[in-house]
């Protein structure tokens, strides 16, 4: 278990700031332009808790399938890089496409999607590679 707690901590706090970067800061302009398809700030802050159990749940699966095809005498940091791209397009290309079909977004803000995700998993991808041992 020790060898887990590092990694997932790691990746939690990561993908918490990534979040809050992306979501808050970056994009915040483009979630204005949309404001209609959104729920209120309110609404927001109340279930924003959700989002740190989601961010828990992330780590804990991506540092577990992680170590699931980790190779020992190989750098991790390459590994890392490698399997966080992979499950970066998995999990953000395909949603993006999806929610750009289903809610009234620009094409800029799905792109957007998509890159960050990509580099949110790839940057917590070499962070579990150094860190997991």
């Amino acid at each position: 278990m020790k060898k887990f707690a590092l990694p997932i901590i790691g990746v939690f706090a990561l993908l918490s700031c990534l979040w809050y970067v992306v979501h808050y800061q970056i994009l915040l302009e483009m979630y204005v332009h949309t404001f209609k398809v959104w729920r209120s700030m309110e609404a927001l802050s109340e279930k924003k808790w959700l989002t740190y159990v989601g961010h828990l749940f992330f780590s804990i699966v991506f540092v577990l399938i992680y170590s699931k095809g980790y190779e020992a005498g190989k750098p991790g940091l390459g590994q890392g890089l490698r399997f966080g791209f992979l499950v970066g397009l998995l999990l953000s290309i395909g949603p993006a496409l999806y929610a750009y079909v289903a809610v009234p977004v620009h094409v800029p803000l799905a792109l957007s999607w998509m890159a960050s995700g990509v580099l949110s998993c790839t940057a917590c991808g070499a962070l579990t590679g150094i860190l997991y041992r």
